[in-house]
């Protein structure tokens, strides 16, 4: 038998359940969005080293930004 849980229940229902939904539609876009825009920076850096502009890291640090290879230090 179902029981009556009246408007204050039910819109305490409700309001959860839409947290719940949009907490796994913001989980599911920063797992898809987080590589998109690594992948945007990674073709940005490539095209300002190739166009020979300065990177825009560079402005942040006060100094050249190192890549992943020139990070590697050989042991």
């Amino acid at each position: 038998m179902l029981s009556y849980i009246g408007p204050g229940g039910a819109l305490s229902a409700i309001g959860s359940f839409l947290a719940l939904l949009a907490a796994v539609f913001l989980a599911l876009l920063g797992f898809v969005w987080y590589p998109i825009k690594r992948m945007l920076r990674a073709r940005k850096l490539a095209k300002a080293d190739v166009e020979g502009q300065p990177r825009s890291s560079d402005s942040v640090s006060g100094g050249p930004a190192v890549s992943s290879q020139e990070r590697k230090v050989e042991v």
